[in-house]
């Protein structure tokens, strides 16, 4: 039992000593980061996934950077746009297996297979998108058409620069609105504005 007991006292004073080692070593890279470099090493150790909020050339990336060489893992970074889509995220769809009637997707490089993420601009992807994210992030799992598979993500570090974006989606959370509600709330506020100003600026136009 005593043996027991020290072997585990043992194991838990290494894994101490490699996180104060990875702690100071980020330190000495990165200042004034303390908290959030805290942060990432306890959503490392828990298996957690990071969001910061902060202006650009904060050390957002830097930092992501720093965690993928303290675990020696495959990183994958990518600055999404209202435009990325999903098969920039987890590969592309298999073109031989789409002439032989499968529906697949050649992952290597992408996502499911990195270890560490980067993903910038979080707030800026589109509902297919962030959909595509969430079984990924919360069950550790790809469905890459050969059915579910387990990926090796350990840690995603999302970032955002703030502005109007990431305050109509903490409005929606707080509302309890999804981002595809959002999006269709949006698109009936431009339909209505191009149906009340149309006929004005028509009038405008005619008299001028």
């Amino acid at each position: 039992m005593s043996a027991t007991t020290t072997a585990t006292k043992s194991l838990s004073e290494i894994a101490r000593d490699k996180i104060a080692t990875a702690r100071g070593e980020l330190n000495a890279r990165m200042i004034e980061r303390d908290a959030e470099i805290d942060i990432c090493l306890t959503a490392l150790v828990a298996g957690e996934h990071v969001l910061f909020v902060g202006p650009p050339g904060t050390g957002k990336s830097m930092l992501c950077d720093g965690i993928t060489e303290l675990v020696h893992g495959l990183k994958f970074g990518y600055l999404m746009t209202k435009f990325t889509d999903p098969s920039e995220i987890v590969g592309p769809i298999s073109l031989n297996d789409l002439k032989a009637g499968k529906y697949t997707r050649v992952t290597t490089g992408k996502l499911p297979e990195a270890e560490t993420a980067f993903l910038d601009e979080i707030f800026k992807g589109r509902s297919a998108m962030l959909t595509t994210l969430l079984k990924m992030l919360n069950e550790r799992t790809f469905n890459d058409g050969h059915g579910d598979k387990t990926i090796p993500l350990r840690l995603c570090v999302a970032a955002s620069n703030g502005g109007t974006t990431s305050q109509d989606l903490k409005t929606g959370f707080l509302i309890g609105a999804t981002p595809r509600l959002q999006q269709i709330a949006i698109l009936i506020g431009a339909l209505a504005s191009s149906l009340a100003l149309g006929p004005i600026l028509l009038t405008l136009n005619a008299t001028s």
